[in-house]
């Protein structure tokens, strides 16, 4: 990079690597970028109640009588910290598939997830092919 106190034509004319002018600019897909973070968003929280189903199977205080077990919210909002209500069965179910996540009803983002069950405590959304290859 030329010395600062260079007048115009000189900086123009200072030499760059592979004879290049200026700054090299990557081109950057942002929506590529915007929907790998949002996928990483939602296994984050995922990993989390992973972590909370293995605690309510291993307690031995827990009745095995399908009670509410308070979840994450697994949608893509960075924001998003709001728990679900779900039985552990029901989140067993939810997750039988890797691409397969648990939100509160209208927490879908439409570009990289659809619907594939509603109910009224949670919805199932199932990521679209690209969205989780974009994540790996």
């Amino acid at each position: 990079m030329p010395p600062a106190r260079l007048d115009a034509a000189a900086r123009a004319a200072w030499p760059t690597p592979a004879g290049m002018r200026g700054y090299a600019r990557r081109v950057v897909d942002r929506e590529a970028l915007r929907q790998e973070r949002l996928v990483k968003n939602e296994q984050a929280a995922r990993a989390y109640n992973n972590r909370r189903l293995r605690f309510e199977l291993d307690d031995d205080s827990v009745d095995d009588d399908g009670d509410d077990v308070p979840f994450l919210c697994e949608c893509g909002d960075e924001t998003c910290a709001e728990a679900m209500e779900m039985t552990p069965e029901e989140f067993i179910a939810v997750h039988s598939a890797p691409n397969r996540f648990a939100v509160l009803p209208r927490h879908v983002l439409g570009e990289v997830e659809w619907v594939v069950e509603d109910g009224d405590k949670f919805w199932v959304v199932e990521k679209r092919p690209s969205a989780m290859s974009a994540a790996e």
